[in-house]
């Protein structure tokens, strides 16, 4: 009987100290690194910095977590540099995504050769070329959903809806472009640029004069269409450059604009997901052609 209750003392005591270690917010662990952290260890500010973010606890102690996370980082210690680029890229822990900061890092970790980080910023790093179509300097095709959002924000687009668990990013677009109100940019499922729209919202004017502005602008920049579609008696005038397809048109009704820049392959591989999924509703404003 003896026996088995000291094997039973035993058993409560290790489930003791582990439950300490694994939920306590100052566990064993934790204090260790906090020390070492706080006595400048590089691998220590890393590791403390990256619990506090990830771990419940409150936002005072998370911003601390990134306090030592870009000690470690300026140190050019790689894993803080890349969990602060990916960190903001995508707002994990109950940060607040911030694209400008995550290409700070990205940046940081390109220049010490981290791949990773390469291949983040390429997009906004290749040389130009009569080959690519551009828009806001950045390559459409094949651009990814970081590169992009981060363009765009760089240049005064306010994100709206950006959720990693839809295809579709929406953002305000009156600093970008005066004249617009919205923007959505669609991907596909590896997060490659499929598609890119401007709304115009509504104007008290003649429809033929503004039709005939907006074309006179569209062909001084692409030439002459490459066709017309008539799509539910709305006549869509369509250019082709260098792999990208762009589309205007007029909506009779209220006199919105949409301008919208597809690469056909992506945006195929959007549609045949939406269709396998039958989630065609959920893709706010987007019409498949």
């Amino acid at each position: 009987m003896k026996k088995y209750l000291k094997i039973f003392i035993c058993f409560l005591i290790i489930f003791c100290i582990f439950f300490v270690v694994e939920t306590h917010p100052d566990s064993l662990e934790l204090q260790v690194l906090k020390k070492r952290a706080y006595k400048g260890d590089t691998v220590a500010e890393y590791l403390y910095g990256r619990k506090l973010v990830l771990g419940n606890y409150s936002m005072e102690k998370k911003i601390k977590g990134i306090h030592f996370l870009k000690k470690s980082a300026l140190k050019g210690y790689a894993p803080a540099i890349l969990f602060l680029a990916h960190m903001y890229e995508k707002g994990i822990g109950g940060i607040e995504r911030n694209f400008v900061e995550a290409y700070t890092w990205y940046k940081k970790g390109e220049e010490i050769g981290l791949e990773i980080a390469k291949i983040k910023l390429a997009p906004l790093h290749k040389e130009k070329n009569n080959e690519d179509f551009r828009l806001f300097g950045i390559v459409l095709k094949g651009a990814r959903r970081f590169a992009i959002s981060y363009i765009l924000q760089k240049h005064g687009a306010v994100p709206i809806k950006i959720n990693e668990n839809s295809f579709c990013d929406l953002f305000s677009t009156q600093k970008l472009l005066p004249g617009t109100d919205l923007m959505q940019v669609c991907y596909n499922k590896d997060g490659e640029f499929a598609l890119l729209e401007y709304r115009y919202p509504p104007r008290p004017v003649d429809y033929d004069k503004l039709l005939a502005s907006w074309l006179a602008k569209l062909k001084k920049k692409y030439g002459n269409p490459k066709e017309i579609r008539v799509n539910n008696l709305v006549d869509r005038y369509v250019w082709e450059k260098k792999g990208i397809l762009i589309y205007f048109w007029i909506e009779p009704k209220t006199y919105t604009c949409f301008l919208r820049y597809v690469d056909p392959d992506t945006y195929k591989e959007l549609y045949e997901l939406y269709r396998a999924n039958k989630e065609r509703k959920k893709l706010n404003r987007v019409e498949f052609f």
